[in-house]
């Protein structure tokens, strides 16, 4: 269903999870919106609705009361409809999201209220030259003799993550992938290293970061805020904090910091225990779920008093704020 029959629905299916859709709709698209703090809090009610989750089955618990609710019973017209439903919230809020410029100013001065900061790696600190994810891949294939490389590489990534869910990390996704070769098991590991390789060199060179994003992280590390890059990846963290830093993102390490480090930019030790990465492969959660912002908590001595940055409704926006997070959406284009 496109943007504008969603908006044409008139009373036909206006609301679910208590939330008066069409009213949002042109709450959301009207041009009096004049801040961004009342924009995040209307996607923060339909985070609490569960509508970017990926299945909407009714029931549960309220996060905030500890309330029961109950599961409706839904037929599957019902349950359609609610699909239908959800996928066109989901287009409308990207649509109204990322069709408006992010005011950096105003963000700034909004990150000046935390202790701390996280910023979302993948379009929001970096981006590549190249464009999408896929294009990493057709530059590969074109350097390499394995015929459809690209779609073996998608196939061998969605192998990949049906075996270690969670944990899918590069080795993971080389391992499944398949290749058209009739000689030795050795010969085909070796052609596997040689095609990772491969990729990381063009994700390396492909990769720049984004002025704005950099920007507000020097900001923050200068007035001794806590910095990390939080990431739902398959990547090791080590190569996004070489990635980082390379790009102008400096005094970076991996792993986390210890609680009781010192705040960020009062020395290079100092920094160094405050600003880390964290990705989903190492820790075995994702952020979709709010689990890698309360491993970033439980683990690594991340704090709840921060804020997170970035340009994904679903892992970033809703993902930080189950985990009691605060967020806020950027546009990422």
């Amino acid at each position: 269903m496109s943007d504008k029959n969603f908006e044409n629905r008139g009373s036909e299916e206006k609301s679910f999870g208590g939330q008066d859709f069409g009213k949002r709709s042109r709450m959301q698209n009207s041009e009096t919106r004049n801040s961004d703090t009342q924009w995040f809090s209307q996607i923060e009610d339909l985070g609490r609705a569960d509508l970017a989750s990926p299945d909407i089955k009714g029931g549960g618990e309220n996060s905030k009361t500890g309330a029961k609710h109950e599961k409706p019973h839904a037929g599957p017209s019902a349950a359609a409809s609610v699909a239908r439903l959800k996928k066109s919230l989901k287009s409308a809020l990207k649509k109204a999201t990322h069709s408006r410029p992010t005011d950096y100013k105003k963000l700034a001065d909004q990150v000046k209220q935390f202790q701390a900061v996280s910023f979302d790696v993948f379009d929001t600190a970096l981006t590549r030259r190249c464009g999408e994810p896929r294009a990493i891949f057709d530059i590969v294939a074109q350097s390499c003799d394995v015929p459809d490389f690209a779609r073996r590489r998608i196939e061998a990534e969605e192998r990949a993550r049906k075996i270690h869910a969670k944990h899918t990390n590069l080795e993971h996704i080389y391992e499944c992938l398949e290749l058209p070769l009739e000689e030795s098991d050795g010969t085909r590991e070796a052609m596997r290293m040689i095609l990772k390789e491969m990729e990381l060199n063009a994700e390396r060179s492909n990769l720049t970061a984004k002025p704005e994003i950099l920007r507000l992280y020097s900001q923050a590390a200068e007035s001794g805020i806590r910095v990390a890059f939080i990431s739902d990846m398959y990547l090791p963290s080590e190569f996004l904090r070489k990635a980082l830093v390379s790009a102008g993102y400096k005094g970076l390490k991996s792993g986390g910091f210890a609680a009781s480090g010192s705040a960020a930019g009062t020395a290079s030790a100092e920094s160094e225990q405050s600003q880390f990465v964290i990705v989903s492969c190492e820790e075995g959660k994702e952020k979709t779920d709010g689990g890698l912002f309360k491993a970033a908590i439980e683990k690594h001595g991340w704090t709840k008093n921060s804020l997170h940055i970035g340009d994904s409704i679903r892992h970033d926006l809703i993902g930080a704020r189950r985990a009691g997070i605060k967020s806020c959406l950027i546009n990422r284009y």
